[in-house]
């Protein structure tokens, strides 16, 4: 009699985990067909309600007909379709709280998840240049982390390795005998954020700006965008090295100054790129010598399971603390007595564009220093040490084909430092709008177009800093 009860019990709890089962499968596998566009979760749900719904109605029938034996049955039956609801809103609360607890992927300091809108905030690591924007992703609609006052509906595009450009940088098409190349180095203020598309960013604009305002109609001026979000001139130096030669410039200009006194002020005067704790902190997590003290003991009696994947999984969940450690580590290794940082954040800004001087000998180079809003005494010490140290050291060297441009004095000095000129949040300003992008492109044109005539007439004379 106990093995007939225990053998229907069976019967039917099979047939309903079946059921489930097989609505689960179904319900994700039909996801793997292309041309099938639903999120599988929806339809998991309103398969686990039908399922519900058969076993509640099926022990409603039970209770009121069976014997106490059947309904306690039936109600195992309920309890285990409850479990299964509660353990998915569990989930749902925890993932509710996730972004409160230590457990936020925010912690590790990685800018975008490449969720809706993000793509272009979204970072690959390159070996040597560090971060680079994703490529070849065409954005049109909201970007949350470039919202403004003015437009909501972007529509931005990047090309090969992450830049702003339309052709194969590793394989570039030969440049046209009349072509005047200016190779544009920078962050994501010179890369074109905050626009609204390619064409109203300001590297657009000043070429269309030169090619109608140059003298020497013979010659076309083609502006290569070669900035890149989050870096510093260092890591531009790089890129120059790597992509610059095959596009022969004829003038380098860097819109540059914040991420260059930034960058080392938040990295405790290191050469560390900005956000690369994150990424230290997840290489270090392969490292067995960085499991917690209670993983630690577990593993002493397990210890295939310490280099493993899973152990290196348990790691990663303090991956944000590892990187904290080892960011402090890095920085203290650079330090010396009487070390400064704001002289620190010089001297790697100047050292880049010697380095990109020594590299590049014969061509001129133009210094625009980014205006910015940013509500930090330390960032403008640092700024203004970085300004002042850069034109000092960097003129004259190797030869007089140098120029700066302060755009953020002009900017300050006509009040433009605020919508709808430059996207301002919480005290913090970086990245222009629409009209920020042309008054740019006209304050550019306005400073380089003597430089440039006298480069296009064969009549490259000392331009004076500005």
């Amino acid at each position: 009699m106990l093995r007939h009860e225990w053998a229907g019990y069976a019967g039917r709890f099979s047939r309903s985990v079946y059921a489930l089962a097989a609505g689960t499968i179904l319900c994700f596998g039909l996801r793997a067909c292309p041309r099938l566009a639903y999120n599988s979760m929806w339809v998991f749900f309103a398969w686990l309600i039908l399922w519900m719904s058969g076993v509640l109605v099926h022990t409603c029938r039970e209770w009121r007909r069976a014997a106490v034996a059947e309904k306690w049955r039936a109600f195992k039956r309920l309890i285990v379709g409850l479990t299964v609801c509660a353990a998915l809103l569990s989930l749902k609360i925890l993932d509710v709280l996730i972004p409160y607890t230590r457990l936020s992927a925010d912690r590790i300091g990685l800018l975008g998840c490449n969720a809706p809108g993000t793509e272009l905030h979204t970072l690959d690591v390159y070996p040597y240049t560090g971060f680079h924007v994703r490529a070849n992703v065409h954005l049109r609609g909201k970007m949350p982390l470039e919202a403004n006052c003015c437009y909501d509906d972007f529509d931005v595009q990047s090309g090969d390795h992450g830049f702003f450009v339309d052709f194969d940088l590793d394989n570039p098409p030969p440049k046209p005998q009349n072509e005047f190349c200016i190779v544009l180095v920078g962050g994501s203020a010179a890369q074109g954020y905050g626009g609204q598309s390619n064409a109203q960013m300001f590297y657009r604009l000043l070429e269309e700006l030169l090619n109608q305002r140059l003298p020497n109609k013979a010659r076309h001026v083609k502006v290569v965008n070669l900035a890149m979000a989050n870096s510093t001139s260092y890591q531009n130096f790089i890129a120059l090295n790597k992509w610059g030669h095959a596009l022969e410039p004829d003038l380098i200009l860097s819109f540059s100054g914040v991420n260059d006194a930034l960058v080392p002020l938040s990295q405790g005067g290191s050469d560390m790129p900005y956000r690369f704790n994150g990424v230290i902190g997840l290489a270090r997590a392969a490292w067995v010598s960085e499991n917690p003290a209670v993983l630690r003991d577990f593993l002493e009696f397990y210890p295939s399971i310490n280099n493993s994947l899973l152990a290196t999984s348990i790691r990663v969940l303090n991956a944000a603390d590892i990187g904290t450690r080892a960011t402090i580590e890095y920085v203290q290794a650079q330090q010396y007595p009487g070390f400064q940082v704001l002289a620190s954040a010089g001297r790697m800004y100047v050292q880049a564009f010697k380095s990109i001087k020594r590299d590049f000998s014969g061509i001129p180079i133009a210094i625009a220093f980014q205006p910015a809003a940013i509500n930090s005494s330390a960032f403008w010490a640092s700024y203004n040490s970085l300004y002042n140290q850069a034109v000092r050291d960097l003129q004259g060297y190797i030869n007089t084909q140098w120029l700066f441009l302060d755009l953020n004095k002009s900017f300050r000095d006509k009040d433009l430092l605020q919508p709808p000129y430059l996207i301002v949040k919480n005290g913090y300003g970086v990245h222009l709008l629409n009209e920020g992008h042309r008054v740019v492109a006209q304050e550019l044109c306005e400073g380089l177009l003597p430089f440039v005539s006298a480069c296009t007439a064969g009549d490259l004379g000392t331009p004076a800093p500005k």
